[in-house]
Formats: structure tokens, sequence, C-alpha cells
């Protein structure tokens, strides 16, 4: 299994209260704002157990690294882990 992937990049525009939702396979991000209005944001992500640390990369090769790698703890290997319960807290339902 080849744990190392390529994306596409692309654009989209979100209007003054619109929501977004896609996939946990999405990489994803925005850009700086250069408002000079704060801009507000809400995220709620969901994963099962069976959520990993997954190399991703650019078209050109360069690598894809996103917030949470930088914060969360790191496994054996020194990948962020995505167990860290501190930042991906389980949430059980009866």
């Amino acid at each position: 299994r080849n744990s190392d992937y390529r994306v596409k990049e692309s654009y989209m525009t979100l209007k003054k209260g619109q929501v977004c939702f896609h996939s946990c396979k999405l990489v994803h991000g925005s850009r700086d704002n250069i408002s000079p209005i704060r801009r507000l944001a809400i995220a709620l992500h969901l994963q099962d157990e069976t959520n990993i640390y997954r190399k991703a990369y650019k078209e050109n090769g360069e690598q894809i690294v996103i917030g949470y790698d930088h914060v969360c703890t790191k496994d054996l290997n020194g990948d962020p882990d995505y167990t860290d319960d501190f930042l991906f807290p389980k949430i059980y339902t009866s």
C-alpha cells in the first residue's frame, strides 16, 4: 500500500454566510486574510479509529503539512499522532 499521495490544487470562494462540507480526505486550507475585517470560522472534524497520518504532496513534490501536524503529539516514527486525545477527543455514543 502506498501511503504517499499526490494532490492537485484548486480554489473555491465562499460568500458571507456560506458553509462548506467536504470529505475528510480533502486536504484544504485558506489563503491569508487581506481584509481589515477578522475572518471567523468554525470547524468540526470527525474521524473513526482507522484514521492515521499519511504524507501528502503538492504537484511540485513539496510535502503538505497542516497546522495540526505541528501541535499534536508524535508517534514512535516521529509522525503526527492523530489519536492525540487532547486535540482529537473521542466522542462516545450510547
